[in-house]
């Protein structure tokens, strides 16, 4: 859709699956059931590459820990809401368009909106042309 998707779908891709835990307090792992595997974690605070820069809350902890699931659930939801309103040619329809994207008269198939329609451009940042 945009580039901007794209590199978030791009980032989650990457990251470790499963569950995210935080643990505020404790550096230790005894007493951690790892018997499912290795389950990635929030350290106690963060550094900006020149040393220690603060610790982190356990707000900041739990909000990064719950980050994975997250993007997950919007992601989804955007695909959802991306197949509700496909873009189509205004003059050939489903059939297609030998322009393809560069189709001068894209619409949005159920709307019959200027592509991108007031929907996609809301989720992708783009003006309607």
């Amino acid at each position: 859709m945009t580039a901007e998707l794209d590199r978030i779908r791009s980032l989650h891709a990457g990251i470790t699956p499963g569950l995210w835990e935080a643990r505020i307090g404790s550096y230790s792992t005894e007493g951690i059931d790892y018997s499912g595997g290795y389950i990635p974690g929030v350290c106690e605070e963060y550094h900006d590459g020149d040393g220690y820069h603060a610790p982190l809350t356990e707000e900041d902890a739990a909000f990064i820990a719950a980050a994975p699931s997250t993007v997950t659930h919007l992601l989804a939801m955007i695909e959802r809401i991306e197949a509700l309103h496909p873009k189509t040619c205004e003059i050939n329809g489903d059939r297609g368009c030998e322009h393809g994207d560069a189709c001068p008269v894209l619409v949005c198939g159920p709307c019959g909106e200027p592509w991108p329609c007031p929907t996609i451009a809301a989720i992708s940042g783009e003006v309607a042309g």
